[in-house]
């Protein structure tokens, strides 16, 4: 523990023998004088005690502790090429361009079963397409947690049968929080489309009912006017009791694409959950981005997530 302290306004090197160090959870976070062992992964509050003739003083301090910081996109390939199961967590430092291709997402590609932390910077991803290529920013969400995270992607001709930006599929309790999630399907599909989604391709079914949490979260969706099978959150009945929507909006631009997909018949839990359509002419893409941010503010979004939105090119 590097710490630097001062008296009256000169550095003191005296401190260790007046201020000790308290770690809330050592089998996470030890600390000895100065010396700190490190044995996972979270969040952990490390309190500070001072006490020098009758005066006492504490101050806390929350610390965050991650399996990668990832500051460039040679990193994150790293990361997925080593590991086909993303169990820790992980937080970007930095945008991520994958505009040339991205291939990690794929039927042979990782799983997130830990926490993505964007941290408030973006992924831009084109999508491998073609023949049986069901492909997302993960394979498998599994229990895992994705959030503060700007993502676009983007899809060429497709002839798979589950498409979903973030995952292929979700699987136990996933969480998404505080995410703009841009999905972009530039031409019409080739052959049988289930689950072309903005979020996942599809749900497990053995998941409990609302176990996929989206929250504090924008999803917009694009699609040619002439495809009809892109759906905003969802595309089947069977999935609407496995969602809990909070706090989320969604834009579609595209004659047929749909926000839920089927009706939600009462089955679909949502608190703060509004569609709006763009993409039909100008003035009324103009106007639905105009009544979502005023949504958005309503709705207390993040100024990350309004941003995120405000900035990306949509029709």
């Amino acid at each position: 523990l590097d710490v630097t302290a001062t008296k009256n306004g000169e550095p003191w090197d005296g401190w260790a023998e007046y201020v000790t160090f308290v770690s809330e959870n050592p089998e996470l976070l030890a600390i000895d004088g100065t010396t700190v062992t490190v044995s996972g992964t979270g969040t952990v509050t490390l309190t500070a005690n001072y006490s020098y003739e009758g005066v006492t003083r504490s101050a806390n301090v929350t610390i965050e502790l991650w399996s990668q910081l990832i500051d460039s996109e040679e990193e994150y390939t790293a990361l997925g090429n080593s590991t086909a199961q993303w169990s820790g967590r992980y937080l970007l430092t930095a945008d991520l361009d994958f505009s040339e291709g991205y291939t990690l997402g794929t039927d042979a590609g990782v799983d997130l079963t830990g926490t993505l932390d964007g941290g408030g910077h973006s992924i831009t991803a084109t999508f491998a397409t073609g023949a049986d290529n069901n492909t997302g920013l993960f394979r498998w969400i599994i229990g895992g947690t994705v959030k503060n995270l700007s993502l676009t992607a983007t899809y060429g001709t497709l002839q798979a049968s589950r498409i979903g930006a973030l995952a292929i599929v979700a699987q136990n309790a996933v969480t998404v929080e505080n995410c703009y999630i841009r999905t972009n399907y530039t031409e019409v599909f080739d052959g049988e489309t289930t689950g072309i989604t903005g979020v996942f391709g599809s749900v497990a079914t053995s998941n409990s009912a609302r176990s996929i949490a989206i929250k504090d979260t924008i999803v917009a969706v694009s699609a040619p006017a002439e495809e009809d099978d892109v759906f905003g959150l969802n595309s089947s009945s069977t999935w609407l009791t496995l969602y809990s929507l909070q706090n989320v909006l969604v834009y579609t631009s595209g004659e047929n694409v749909e926000a839920i997909g089927t009706s939600a018949d009462g089955t679909l839990q949502a608190t703060n959950y509004e569609a709006f359509t763009g993409g039909l002419d100008s003035e009324t893409s103009e106007a639905a981005r105009t009544a979502l941010l005023a949504k958005a503010e309503e709705f207390g979004l993040s100024s990350f997530v309004q941003d995120a939105f405000e900035s990306s090119a949509l029709v």
